[in-house]
């Protein structure tokens, strides 16, 4: 995992923050398009989208997407997801882009 300077951590605590309200209003369904589209709309650079979203890739530990890594830890997930899990994968995302923002706010441990 790689060290970042507090200045960094700051950019991408405010990445996540800007993709959090781009994910939650809009029908995109996965954290690194929200961080695309907030770019997209002017809300975060470039930069700081790509540097929020080595650290989703760098988290699912080679997986594309949430759902892949989840049957790599033992969860299953069928092929054609119903709204109902579909909700549920969305609200795990929320939560998880409030971790994430949680933890770049925070102190590096």
């Amino acid at each position: 995992m790689p060290t970042y300077t507090p200045y960094e951590r700051q950019r991408i605590a405010a990445a996540f923050k800007a993709a959090r309200e781009v994910f939650k209003d809009c029908t995109c369904q996965y954290i690194c398009t929200s961080l695309r589209w907030a770019c997209t709309y002017g809300k975060l650079s470039y930069e700081d989208s790509k540097l929020a979203q080595e650290v989703v890739m760098q988290r699912l530990q080679g997986h594309r997407q949430l759902e892949s890594w989840l049957q790599g830890q033992g969860f299953f997930i069928p092929t054609e997801p119903g709204p109902e899990l579909e909700q549920k994968l969305h609200n795990h995302r929320l939560q998880w882009l409030d971790m994430l923002i949680a933890e770049f706010e925070g102190e590096p441990t």
